[in-house]
């Protein structure tokens, strides 16, 4: 099966970017903590850009399952 690739614009602005570590596949954990840890307090406001995931290793090869990576948020001032 062929791969397909589709190219998207990231628009320009204020993005919150949390690195984190994933682990058993448990990808809603990180972004929990960004949301609902992170966030309310930071007098910060999700934006209506899109948020995105940039990912720096790739867990099928790492020894111990763990994926690298960067959440990055849209946001602007409450």
């Amino acid at each position: 099966a062929g791969q397909k690739v589709s190219c998207h614009d990231i628009p320009a602005g204020r993005y919150a970017v949390y690195e984190c570590s994933i682990e058993n596949h448990d990808f809603e954990r990180p972004w929990d903590e960004l949301m609902w840890g992170w966030l309310p307090d930071s007098g910060m406001q999700p934006a209506s850009n899109h948020r995105y995931e940039v990912y720096l290793n790739d867990g099928h090869d790492d020894p111990e399952g763990r994926w690298d990576l960067q959440l990055c948020l849209p946001v602007e001032p409450v």
